[in-house]
């Protein structure tokens, strides 16, 4: 931490088979740690390259974005989507998918040039595209059915700023919404972020990616359509 101290020890849980990997002894969890950052304790953790591919690492990150605080979270996994309802108390409407790219987009969607327009544009809105299929889903793996439900289209946006593209080339693309309990405001301030908790009061995102730069207004995604 800040004071020298070692506060977290990790193994990577999911090793490789080849090259040295495949003769060490894999780590057993992934843990996690309080840390006092000077504005007051929060939880951290590690997680280590092919660990993130595997369901138990599936996990709900609230990242400090360029208009405000984002819940992130996998497309692919029912009980993920809805655990991230059920922290921002809402049950129906659809999620939009933050893709790293406009070649990823077409992988899930069909793209005029006029879309692709907008998806480029600097507002960086949430564009509702056609699905390219009945179900939604990138590369033949299919989205989760609380994603997006029953709808002809998915809404999809690019990255706003650069941790975006290194998360979703990392990891494919990802659930991005505010977070925010539904019909509040989106939150800005970073003492906000640390209380997040969902209307029940029984859960939190399970990690906070933030910075010190301060967000002077609230900015939330703008939705179009062609």
């Amino acid at each position: 931490d800040r004071n020298g101290e070692k506060k977290l020890h990790y193994s990577k849980v999911h090793t490789c088979d080849f090259d040295e990997e495949k003769v060490l002894s894999s780590g057993e969890d992934f843990y996690v740690t309080e840390l006092d950052v000077g504005r007051g304790a929060v939880m951290v953790g590690s997680m280590i390259c092919f660990d993130r591919e595997f369901p138990e690492s599936a996990r709900i990150l609230m990242l400090k974005g360029v208009g405000g605080y984002q819940l992130l979270a996998s497309p692919f996994r029912e009980e993920t989507a809805a655990r991230l309802r059920r922290l921002k108390g809402r049950d129906k409407k659809p999620f939009a998918i933050l893709f790293p790219d406009v070649d990823a987009v077409r992988r899930s969607c069909r793209v005029s040039a006029k879309e692709e327009e907008i998806l480029k544009s600097s507002a960086r809105p949430i564009v509702l595209l056609e699905k390219d299929g009945d179900a939604a889903s990138y590369d033949g793996r299919a989205f989760a059915d609380n994603v997006c439900g029953i709808s002809r289209y998915l809404g999809a946006f690019l990255p706003a700023a650069g941790i975006h593209t290194l998360l979703t080339q990392a990891c494919g693309p990802l659930i991005a919404t505010s977070a925010n309990i539904s019909d509040q405001p989106i939150p800005i301030r970073d003492e906000d972020a640390f209380r997040f908790v969902s209307p029940d009061g029984t859960d939190r995102p399970d990690a906070v990616y933030y910075h010190a730069r301060q967000i002077l207004r609230p900015l939330d995604d703008s939705v179009a359509a062609v």
